[in-house]
């Protein structure tokens, strides 16, 4: 069990870290990623949308995707305790990290899955931040508000793919959250959804660069 433990936490930090190195590649070179078209798409729904005259369905979308920030928000908290509640019952692997004294296992699977929840959780908190900022500026008419048209763009742009990133962070660290919650249940299945997820995100979200 040691071994696969250390297989699993390999696994996974390998998983994150490749990853967030590929992402960061992918949206430094010139050729198109999807990760770089949904960042134009969404500059061009700005613009769009602070030409519409009754912003009521921009608002509207927004308060849906805020809504959902909330579900999740709930449901982390939920978890946290739920995780507290675990490692304060000593539920979780009793075998030394390392042969270190102290140190358990089971402690660092409760330490993965916490900083994944939290983050998760800052994420999603930031993003409804972001997003309730986007509508009071698409409301309030930036286009006038502001020094220049521009300016006002600008800010209302820089606020919209602010709330897209971190809600883009949220929902990815929930996916190695399945890895590190089902490392609780096993390593081998932990070392499987790590790897699952890893290709995932790159082949099919992100960073796959399209064809042109």
């Amino acid at each position: 069990m040691f071994l696969l433990n250390e297989l699993a936490l390999i696994t996974l930090s390998a998983g994150i870290l490749i990853y967030i190195a590929l992402l960061f590649y992918s949206t430094k070179r010139r050729k198109m990623s999807r990760r770089n078209a949904l960042g134009r798409i969404y500059k061009n729904w700005v613009h769009v949308r602070l030409q519409d005259n009754t912003p009521y369905n921009a608002i509207q979308a927004i308060r849906n995707v805020m809504m959902a920030d909330s579900t999740f928000i709930s449901a982390l908290l939920i978890l946290i305790g739920i995780l507290v509640g675990l490692n304060s019952a000593n539920f979780l692997d009793q075998s030394l990290f390392f042969g270190i004294p102290g140190i358990t296992w089971g402690f660092i699977q409760f330490i993965c899955n916490m900083f994944v929840s939290i983050f998760c959780l800052f994420s999603f908190i930031l993003s409804i931040r972001m997003f309730a900022r986007l509508s009071l500026l698409i409301s309030g008419d930036p286009l006038n508000s502001s020094y220049t048209a521009q300016q006002g763009e600008e800010l209302t742009n820089e606020a919209f793919i602010s709330a897209q990133n971190h809600w883009m962070q949220g929902v990815r660290a929930l996916m190695y959250l399945g890895s590190t919650l089902s490392w609780l249940v096993h390593p081998i299945l932990s070392i499987c959804v790590s790897i699952i997820v890893t290709v995932y995100l790159i082949r099919f979200q992100d960073i796959w660069v399209f064809k042109i």
